[in-house]
């Protein structure tokens, strides 16, 4: 399974984004640098703000969550929107909490040690609907897990807002039937205690550096992110049609149907820029609501300390969703799935002389696993 967490170390020096002045960042130094997430649009009914701390090295970088803020949004400069805080730094805006098309946001929260920070004020565009999605086979075309893979390439129509000046980010998100739900390395699963159960190490399987997979005990789908970010800017479509945009570039992880949900955001220039400055420097970049890197610097500020290096990008956007049916059967003769476990074939634990065992496993809800059928499944 996919970790929608792309998370790399990039080496930047002096970095330019918008109205931010230039920053130098060493990031060989083990300071701590305070990061935000934060996606706000008008379709998502539970929407969250995420503060942390990253601690950057030569080869990775440490996330820590950060508690016991004061997290707010400002809708039109004066109706203020308290957020709850969740777990390990993430503070949950309302329920169904949803932006306004024209509407002005900003950003603003106070850490335990009162350090106060604002976001620059952004403002929610529309976004046109896709009018027509369609798909082709590609050999080894796909990047992905370093490695090129067979796979679909997917292409949508739509057409440009009326007005000058728009800008537009893609991201997809996949859907497919999995049929192992628990890997035990080194060990066997126990589906007690329950619910969840637990793996308990084998001598014998470690020596031999053995894997068992377990089968779900009921349907259950994997959620497989994009990784890539893919803008563009109207200057050279407005107002006229955008026709064969590439949004997608799936792995064919296996010879079974998907379901493949396109987003279509209308952004900022400034968020535009961001992420611009992210294909830049290195194309290896998760959702909106992922972590870019770290020394890249967005539109949040220490209002009282303006040479402090804050990462991340306090992003509002309009956005649409089509659910895209990908039958996967025009692929090419010999095409062997890349396979939904990392690449590896899945080696289930054998039935013995003991008829409780292989046990089924359950298919835990998580960001990038569901229990419930998604949207636009056929099956």
């Amino acid at each position: 399974m996919v970790n929608p967490k792309f998370l790399f170390l990039f080496i930047f020096s002096t970095l330019l984004f918008a109205c931010v002045e230039p920053f130098e960042i060493n990031l060989n130094t083990k300071d701590k640098i305070l990061f935000i997430e934060a996606d706000l649009n008008n379709i998502d009914d539970n929407q969250s703000i995420t503060l942390q701390y990253n601690f950057p090295s030569n080869s990775s970088i440490e996330y820590v969550g950060i508690d016991n803020a004061k997290v707010e949004v400002i809708e039109n400069g004066s109706n203020i929107i308290s957020c709850s805080f969740s777990s390990e730094g993430t503070y949950l805006l309302p329920t169904k909490f949803k932006t306004k098309i024209g509407a002005e946001y900003q950003l603003h929260f106070t850490l335990a040690d009162g350090s106060e920070y604002k976001s620059s004020i952004e403002t929610s565009q529309d976004v046109p609907p896709i009018s027509n999605v369609y798909s082709r086979f590609v050999s080894k075309s796909i990047a992905w897990e370093q490695s090129m893979l067979d796979g679909h390439e997917i292409f949508i129509d739509t057409k440009d807002n009326p007005t000058e000046g728009d800008f537009y980010l893609w991201q997809w998100k996949m859907y497919e039937k999995e049929s192992y739900c628990i890997s035990c390395q080194g060990g066997k699963y126990y589906n007690n205690p329950l619910p969840l159960g637990v793996c308990i190490d084998d001598a014998n399987l470690k020596r031999r550096n053995i894997t068992y997979d377990y089968q779900c005990s009921g349907d259950c789908w994997d959620i497989i992110f994009s990784n890539k970010v893919n803008i563009m800017s109207d200057i050279y479509t407005n107002s006229g049609e955008i026709k064969n945009r590439l949004v997608a570039e799936i792995p064919f992880f296996q010879f079974k149907e998907c379901v493949v949900e396109i987003q279509q955001f209308s952004i900022s220039k400034s968020a535009f820029d961001y992420f611009n400055l992210i294909i830049q420097q290195n194309q290896n970049n998760g959702s909106l609501a992922d972590t870019p890197p770290a020394g890249l610097i967005g539109n949040i500020k220490n209002i009282n300390n303006s040479v402090e290096a804050v990462g991340g990008f306090f992003v509002v956007a309009a956005k649409t969703t089509y659910n895209y049916w990908l039958k996967r059967d025009d692929y090419a003769n010999g095409t062997v799935p890349y396979g939904t476990l990392n690449g590896r074939a899945p080696s289930p634990e054998l039935a013995g002389a003991d008829t409780s065992r292989p046990p089924f496993a359950p298919c835990i809800e998580s960001k990038t696993r569901t229990a419930v059928k998604p949207q636009g499944w056929l099956k």
